[in-house]
Parts: C-alpha cells; structure tokens; sequence
C-alpha cells in the first residue's frame, strides 16, 4: 500500500499491511509514483521508444 495521508493511510500500518507511507505532497508538480517504483524495482527513467518509431535524426 502506498499513501501521503498517515491519518487515513496510516491505519494501513496499524492492521500489519505493509505500507509506505510518503511526505505529504507541497506542490502539484510533485511526483512521488516513482519512489515507490523505485523500491519495487520497477525502472523509471524516460519510456522506451516504440518498436518502429523513428527516432531524433
């Protein structure tokens, strides 16, 4: 479970689930999805091109 709120998500962590709970967010450019990525291992640097398409010349 990945949340910003401890007061509603924090009760995630009190039934045993395992959680991460992140700092609230201060501005809406923040993006916090690829902390969580990150810890799963989940690669997130720019995508990939599409098989075919044509790239900078």
């Amino acid at each position: 479970m990945v949340g910003d709120r401890r007061g509603h998500d924090g009760a995630a962590v009190e039934v045993g689930m395992p959680t991460l709970l992140l700092p609230p967010l201060t501005g809406v450019h923040d993006e916090r999805l690829g902390l969580a990525a990150r810890l799963l291992g989940v690669p997130t640097g720019p995508p990939a091109p599409a098989a075919g398409a044509a790239g900078p010349p």
